[in-house]
């Protein structure tokens, strides 16, 4: 999980002013089947035949259970096969599974060897993904290595590497710290809509870190990664509408967003919302409390460096 140090004002709440210097979790994304007008039957059949991207594809559907009911090890097997015949994704796909241990044992030595192969073919998230295991997931810790995918990864559009090859030039780790270097790849993960690299941004700009001090800009960001359920962006959202930072004042927004980091599990929100809550009538609580049971996250764009090359 992705912590960070917060101080606090007077008032109980302040923004965060430091960029993140610690480690991103393992992230994994199943592919959604694309069966173009096939039945599961046709697939199957394909498959049975040695068809490499129909095995692939049928690993799928019982990844996700589409047509047939979900099975774990039955999509292993077909990722497998796959695999074996040198399919990128499927490869991707069966490393995070033995990572896991759906439908295979848990096996991070196997998951790490998987991602390898897929990465080595420019397969962007397998990078992304050895570029974890090598930080913090797998069996051997190298953050020069971690660094060294995350850069290929990221070189390709991967916005989550992108993201995390900021932390690591934030953090220095695997490379020189330099945080020139990682604030331009926080914005390049940012422009793709990157909830992550969205809120990183929020950070410099509230700092004044590699980019002129600029609240406006920062609480522009907050609000973008807020939208897609960042709770570390909600409390900082909150924050300036509690204080009427470049926003209006606004109790109801302010206790709704930090309402919604509590839920994200932000730590500091508890305190927070006893904050704003003081201050707040009994209309103003049941109007935030109905506007956060309401809230729904907004999707980002899917991004352009996951896939096989």
């Amino acid at each position: 999980m992705r912590n960070s140090r917060h101080n606090e004002s007077l008032c109980g709440i302040a923004y965060a002013v430091a960029l993140l210097v610690v480690l991103p979790s393992f992230v994994v994304c199943a592919q959604t089947p694309v069966t173009q007008g096939k039945t599961v039957a046709e697939i199957r059949a394909k498959a049975e035949a040695g068809d490499l991207k129909a095995q692939y594809d049928l690993g799928v559907v019982y990844e996700n259970g589409v047509g047939v009911p979900e099975d774990q090890k039955e999509a292993a097997k077909w990722f497998h096969k796959a695999a074996e015949q040198g399919n990128a994704r499927a490869q991707n796909e069966l490393a995070a599974m033995y990572h896991t241990g759906r439908g295979v044992p848990q096996d991070d030595k196997e998951a790490q060897e998987w991602f390898r192969k897929a990465a080595e073919q420019g397969n962007a998230r397998a990078q992304f993904n050895l570029g974890l295991m090598y930080s913090r997931d797998g069996v051997t810790r190298d953050y020069d290595e971690a660094a060294k995918w995350y850069r290929k990864a990221a070189e390709q559009g991967d916005a989550d590497a992108q993201h995390d090859l900021g932390i690591a030039y934030a953090s220095g780790l695997g490379v020189t710290k330099d945080l020139d270097e990682a604030v331009k790849w926080f914005r390049k993960a940012a422009e793709q809509d990157n909830a992550d690299g969205e809120y990183e941004m929020g950070i410099a700009y509230i700092g004044g870190t590699s980019v002129p001090k600029d609240h406006g800009e920062a609480v522009k960001y907050f609000r973008k990664a807020s939208e897609q359920g960042n709770s570390k962006a909600q409390f900082n959202l909150s924050v300036a509408y509690y204080t009427g930072d470049t926003v209006p004042k606004d109790l109801v927004e302010a206790f709704k967003w930090m309402s919604l980091s509590a839920a994200g599990g932000d730590g500091r929100a508890r305190n927070g919302l006893q904050t704003i809550e003081s201050a707040m009538t009994a209309d103003q609580i049941v109007k935030a409390k109905r506007l956060a049971s309401e809230f729904v996250p907004r999707e980002a764009p899917k991004e352009s460096g996951v896939g096989s090359k």
